[in-house]
């Protein structure tokens, strides 16, 4: 049996992934929040490993992070605990146990715009703090594996949301329209959206197959996670949620929703703390034999009608 301490389990990607490994048969799983574990306190998180029977776990995942893009140029101090001394003191924490570490990044390590495919072996440049402070976090757990021999894995995704509620893109796109105000989207920004869901159902696979065979202890290695499907800018994916809301959401919001899919704005936007070209490779196919690569465009679809059943109270949830 696994038994898996996941820090940051108070988050949407931190709860998904535990649910999945509870239903998939692993052993123990402690999922605590921010709240309850400080993933950057050292004395928090030897308490947290002493919750397991062998008094530690077989993997540690850090999903803890700070998240608010914007936020992290006005508080660099809070992003760089957030994203660099919670996930190193994780890193060490399990190089002590012995457990293999996996911990999660993003796109936004890197920078500018082009039209390549990007892979985990291309130079990451971030412009923005908090691109930096994900960058920072990245080379420390690797600092730690390699002096400690032990084994970590980072994987990198973006444009997370959540299919089974809606939360993220799609909930904020139809918020606006339901609300009747316009609507402004970038047309110069790509990548493929990934669901909380798909990224979690990938990792528990991962975590309860042969993820840890496959990490060389002193090696820690980097891979992008990414969804099956065509690149697509954010201005495309948001009249991909308006038109599908229109086709299903009751009669009464329709007229709305379609108002908001006419009227929609395209706007270029040049952020050095948002890059252009987010289109990462989808490595994990080939990682683990477990691996398998969803399509984006039906978990989008399933993450609005979702969205919709919760806000008018109709039918059931699809999964």
């Amino acid at each position: 049996m696994t038994d898996v301490l996941i820090l940051g389990g108070g988050g949407r990607l931190g709860r998904v992934l535990a649910a999945m490994l509870r239903e998939a048969g692993a052993g123990r799983v402690e999922a605590p929040g921010k709240g309850e574990v400080d993933a950057a306190d050292p004395a928090a998180l030897a308490a947290a490993g002493a919750r397991f029977e062998a008094g530690r776990p077989d993997w540690v995942v850090c999903a803890a992070a700070w998240s608010d893009v914007a936020g992290a140029e006005r508080n660099l101090r809070a992003a760089r605990r957030g994203n660099v001394e919670a996930p190193a003191c994780a890193a060490r924490a399990a190089a002590r146990w012995g457990a293999a570490f996996l911990h999660y990044s993003t796109d936004y390590v890197f920078s500018g715009g082009g039209r390549r495919v990007l892979h985990s072996g291309d130079r990451a440049e971030p412009q923005g703090a908090y691109g930096r402070t994900k960058r920072e976090g990245e080379r420390a757990v690797m600092r730690e594996a390699r002096r400690a021999g032990s084994r970590a894995l980072v994987v990198r995704a973006g444009w997370l949301f959540s299919e089974a509620t809606g939360e993220g893109f799609p909930a904020r796109v139809l918020e606006q329209a339901l609300a009747g105000r316009g609507i402004r989207m970038r047309t110069n920004q790509y990548g493929r959206p990934t669901s909380y869901e798909a990224l979690a159902r990938w990792s528990a696979a991962m975590i309860l197959g042969d993820g840890a065979q496959r990490l060389l202890p002193g090696a820690p290695q980097v891979l992008h996670f990414a969804p099956e499907g065509p690149f697509t800018s954010r201005f495309a994916l948001a009249r991909r949620v308006l038109a599908r809301a229109a086709q299903t959401a009751p009669d009464g919001a329709r007229t709305g929703l379609l108002e908001a899919l006419r009227t929609m704005t395209g706007i270029r936007i040049h952020a050095l703390s948002q890059p252009e070209n987010c289109r990462l490779a989808c490595e994990q196919v080939a990682f683990s034999a477990a691996s398998a690569c969803s399509s984006w465009e039906k978990s989008v679809d399933n993450s609005v009608d979702n969205f919709l059943r919760r806000r008018f109270a109709i039918g059931g949830s699809q999964d």
